[in-house]
């Protein structure tokens, strides 16, 4: 289970029983840190908490100022530097950076309204982004902690859904933050970015907010339980499919949702798939991996993979039948296709095979090149966050693209 499932467990759990929990977000960095903007911990009232902000330099601070929190029932930002006087707090990070982490009330709005809205996204999939106010100075009725939610809907590109409600904010700052939510679902990337307009500053963290990768296996032979094991451990919704229903025993993919199917028909049973979808092609069975391929290979699905060699995949889509794509899209959907599968990481069993794969996945959903680090240029995390410093830049929204 990941971070996020477990502090949203650990909330609906304790709703019964009512006690002070604090939800503790890294808002803000500057430098390299260990953990980026997004991040989150619950603290609960005995000073155990759920989830990290830091490499644990910074928690036990945290915790002392969340257990505040939970008796002022007012949130509080705290910006670690090590330029500053509590610098020596993050003298582990060893980069001199900056952390900024907003601590809040977590069973109240609008700290737990943040938690239901990722919670959605489990449920009802698809994507969209979170806006959440750290600091604010002179900006009326937006204050620290609120924040604007944003759900892209369905699959039509340029999709552009409004922003719920009437926030009660300067206008022009609602819209110039819509227009960074959706540059932020263009790039996937968070933006920290301080607003100033007549009358006050706001600095915000705009995040991208999605569902969990689902991850479709084609096949339940032999190889496919360490994949599905390892991707539960990653948090994601897994089904397994099989034409053979005595393959599917719930004893070999505990949590898994099992998927019996017609030889003929290897998408009865499944949902419609999206882009945070995987599919793993590897039933050993040449026909079959023909009709899979024909089903996905034109959906919308972020990733599908097959097993085997090359020679064998480059036979498979020379067979394909898709009589409904022009030329273009054919070679695009074909195009698509990972196979061999997984990162060439030297694997041979089947467990060191299952680590390749979802190792892929995870670097094409996060548009990563699943490289070694140690030869990447730049900051390691330069592809997944973009801060404006608040001391060198503020937008102002009078200026804002969205307005002109």
């Amino acid at each position: 289970m990941t971070e996020i499932q477990s502090i949203l467990k650990a909330c609906t759990d304790a709703e019964a029983k009512s006690p002070p929990l604090a939800l503790a977000t890294v808002v803000y960095v500057e430098g390299s840190v260990y953990r980026r903007p997004g991040a989150r911990m619950l603290v609960l009232a005995d000073g155990h908490h759920i989830g990290g902000i830091s490499g644990g330099c910074l928690e036990a601070d945290v915790v002392h100022r969340a257990l505040g929190v939970m008796v002022s029932g007012e949130p509080e930002y705290v910006l670690y530097d090590a330029h500053t006087s509590n610098g020596d707090i993050i003298v582990e990070l060893g980069c001199k950076g900056a952390v900024g982490i907003l601590i809040e009330p977590a069973c109240a709005s609008p700290a737990r309204d943040c938690l239901n809205f990722v919670a959605s996204f489990k449920a009802n999939r698809g994507v969209g982004a979170m806006a959440t106010v750290y600091q604010a100075e002179g900006i009326g009725q937006a204050k620290q902690g609120d924040r604007l939610f944003y759900r892209q809907c369905g699959q039509t590109a340029g999709n552009s859904p409004a922003l719920p409600g009437d926030s009660g904010w300067d206008t022009n700052l609602t819209e110039c933050i819509r227009a960074d939510m959706e540059q932020c679902l263009d790039t996937g990337r968070a933006i920290s970015q301080c607003y100033g307009f007549e009358g006050g500053i706001a600095e915000v963290l705009i995040e991208p907010v999605h569902s969990p990768i689902s991850l479709i296996i084609c096949g339940a032979g032999q190889d496919a339980p360490p994949i599905a094991h390892i991707a539960q451990l990653m948090g994601w919704d897994v089904t397994v499919t099989d034409n053979r229903s005595s393959m599917l025993e719930p004893t070999r993919f505990p949590e898994a949702a099992l998927c019996a199917h017609p030889q003929a028909n290897p998408m009865v049973g499944l949902d419609m798939l999206d882009a945070r979808t995987a599919v793993v092609i590897m039933t050993h069975n040449y026909a079959q991996d023909l009709a899979w391929l024909e089903h996905v290979l034109p959906s919308t699905a972020g990733y599908v993979g097959l097993l085997g060699p090359r020679r064998r995949s480059e036979e498979l889509l020379l067979e394909l039948k898709l009589p409904d794509l022009t030329v273009e899209e054919r070679a695009r959907a074909q195009a698509r296709l990972h196979s061999p599968i997984g990162l060439d990481i030297g694997s041979e069993t089947p467990e060191e095979i299952a680590l390749a794969i979802i190792s892929e996945i995870l670097a094409v959903m996060n548009r990563a090149s699943g490289g070694s680090l140690r030869n990447r240029s730049g900051a390691i995390h330069g592809g997944v966050y973009e801060f404006v410093p608040q001391h060198r830049q503020i937008k102002q929204v009078s200026k804002c693209p969205a307005l002109v």
